[in-house]
């Protein structure tokens, strides 16, 4: 039968934290040893590189596909203020950092965008395509290092990167599934940078502008701009009353496409034909038949926005009835015919001869404005019609837009063709009588 420990130097090393856990029962030991004490006994700490992860750390871009996830384990453990992924340079975000919070709702606010000049991106494909457009890149808020190595590493150095809790991405992102990446852009201002605007121009612009009136849905606001690039416009005008482009819902259904066609936002229709210029024949979209005469519209098929444009409305009532009345009369003539006959390229009242064009869209809500069809009657345009089965009334703007674009695109480079066409087959003529 074992004794009690009497004397004062055993008692001394019984005190002794390793000497209790040794001597005392299994149960007892297990109780006074944390897993995470225990983890670090068995297992001795890796020395950490200055970069703040272990020196035999493998990188994420060389890991297997199951080695992936260790490898984002292993760099979730970082810690410190400062780290890095080779040449990049990140810092860890702590609990009470409010930066995200903070660009995040700037970001999502028209009247901050405005003043701050900040967009907000979200996602990996989003962000390299305006990356690669040229877009300036101000901070990005990731969760994983991985997702850095799919972004251009050259284009991202320059800028703030941050690293983030995931749940706070998700807090702050309007996805329903976060892929864990934010970024904050410098907004884009085609109407003053003119390096920036001939390079979302492209190489491939066609003498056709688009201007969009009403147009208040984001997601057919982004088709719009997105049809709008792929078609190759010069550019894109958009009149006060119109979504804000450069909103979120906005950004993600243009698919990058607002950095590749230059945009001109707030517009009043006073300051259209300036930008267009006095060559330019503007074409309305109308979902009306071709036999349908603009003085039978009714007061719900036409809208005047001159009081939203900043006119003088000291006039009374009735001389603005009658006005509206005069100028509905004038309209009644303008010519409307179906969108597969020529009409783009084309002078006025379907003459030949190179011209720039314009096509103005309006919204399914408040239909076509007196200013668009007063424009295009005074540059001898027409209302374009998009012929549809019994049964459909119209087609929503975002649809109508791209189908009027892509065969103003076909009928420009049908006819640069037969003018390469006709000009060889005259210099090979003129060669001939030599």
């Amino acid at each position: 039968m074992m004794t009690a420990v009497t004397t004062p130097a055993l008692a001394a090393c019984w005190n002794l934290a390793p000497c209790r856990f040794l001597l005392a029962p299994p149960a007892a030991r297990w109780r006074s040893l944390s897993a995470r004490t225990a983890r670090g006994w068995r297992r001795p700490r890796e020395p950490e590189s200055p970069l703040g992860r272990p020196q035999d750390a493998t990188p994420p871009d060389q890991l297997g596909p199951r080695g992936a996830a260790r490898g984002r384990d292993t760099w979730r453990a970082e810690r410190g203020a400062v780290l890095g992924v080779g040449d990049l340079r990140f810092e860890r975000a702590g609990p009470d950092d409010k930066r995200l919070r903070t660009v995040v709702t700037i970001a999502k606010s028209r009247q901050y965008r405005e003043k701050h000049g900040k967009i907000l991106l979200e996602g990996t494909r989003l962000i390299r395509d305006a990356l690669e457009a040229g877009a300036v890149l101000q901070t990005i808020f990731f969760d994983s290092v991985t997702q850095l190595q799919e972004l251009p590493l050259e284009l991202i150095a320059r800028a703030a990167l941050i690293r983030v809790r995931m749940r706070d991405i998700r807090l702050w992102s309007d996805l329903v599934t976060p892929q864990g990446l934010l970024a904050i852009f410098r907004r884009p201002d085609y109407a003053s940078d003119k390096e920036l605007r001939s390079r979302a121009e492209g190489s491939e612009c066609l003498p056709i502008s688009l201007v969009c009136d009403n147009v208040r849905d984001p997601g057919n606001m982004g088709t719009i701009i997105r049809s709008a690039a792929a078609v190759g416009c010069s550019k894109v005008l958009l009149i006060k009353g119109c979504v804000d482009v450069w909103e979120p819902k906005v950004l993600r259904a243009g698919a990058g496409a607002h950095f590749r066609v230059p945009l001109l936002p707030c517009l009043r229709w006073k300051d259209v034909p300036e930008i267009l210029g006095v060559h330019t024949v503007v074409h309305v979209a109308d979902n009306r038949p071709i036999g349908h005469t603009l003085s039978a519209l009714d007061d719900e098929d036409v809208h005047d926005m001159s009081g939203d444009e900043g006119y003088d409305d000291e006039d009374d009532d009735e001389d603005d009835d009658e006005r509206e009345k005069e100028m509905l009369r004038k309209l009644s003539s303008m010519p409307a015919h179906a969108y597969t006959r020529p009409w783009a390229g084309s002078g006025p009242g379907g003459e030949d001869g190179a011209r720039e064009t314009a096509l103005v869209v309006s919204g399914e809500a408040q239909g076509l404005g007196v200013e668009a069809l007063r424009l295009a009657e005074g540059t001898g345009g027409r209302r374009l019609h998009v012929g549809m089965a019994a049964g459909v009334e119209s087609l929503n703007v975002g649809v109508a837009a791209s189908v009027l674009l892509f065969e103003a695109r076909r009928q420009l480079t049908m006819g640069r063709r037969e003018a390469a066409a006709q000009g060889g087959a005259g210099s090979q003529a003129r060669r001939t009588r030599r």
